[in-house]
């Protein structure tokens, strides 16, 4: 708060996001921000298989994948290939492979997952990283990747526990 004013910049912190590792959130907050995906496909990957573009990851043994629709086009950095995870049924799966611009693959699956499975991509919801963790992985600060998401994610917004309005491709409708 500026000096001898009543006004405050909320900034990151209306996402519950600290702005960096030095700067401590008010008591009370939590990441209010949670981006999510579902599997596109599941299937099992064998010994020497490559994957992604450049197959910077090639599978040693037999590994279930997930493909999961979202890539950097959607504001995913493509610098968290091999380097970053998902939270896919309370697991904790790694990305495998390059970041693409509208894919990417998380191995280490359980073979009981299935396509269209939710998918935690960063904060609270579904168990996956902070965005603070993702930053840090790719060697930034969390306002570089939540305000690098696209217009082309999905907007969901909640009160009280269930979804009051969407955002999807620029049209916000009140539900």
């Amino acid at each position: 708060m500026a000096a001898g004013t009543d006004i405050a910049r909320c900034g990151i912190a209306i996402y519950g996001l600290s702005p960096g590792r030095q700067v401590d959130l008010a008591a009370g907050m939590r990441p209010a921000l949670s981006l999510t995906s579902r599997l596109g496909r599941v299937h099992q990957g064998r010994a020497g298989d490559g994957v992604g573009y450049g197959h910077t990851y090639v599978c040693e043994s037999e590994e279930w994948f997930g493909l999961i629709p979202l890539g950097y086009a959607d504001g995913y950095r493509r610098a968290l290939s091999n380097k970053s995870w998902v939270c896919i049924a309370g697991r904790r799966c790694p990305v495998r492979g390059n970041v693409s611009m509208d894919q990417m693959v998380a191995g280490g699956l359980g073979e009981a997952c299935r396509t269209g499975d939710l998918v935690g991509i960063a904060g609270p919801l579904s168990g996956g990283p902070g965005f603070e963790e993702l930053a840090e992985l790719w060697g930034s600060i969390p306002y570089e990747m939540v305000t690098g998401l696209s217009g082309r994610v999905p907007r969901y917004y909640v009160a009280d526990g269930r979804v009051v309005a969407t955002l999807i491709e620029g049209r916000l409708e009140t539900v």
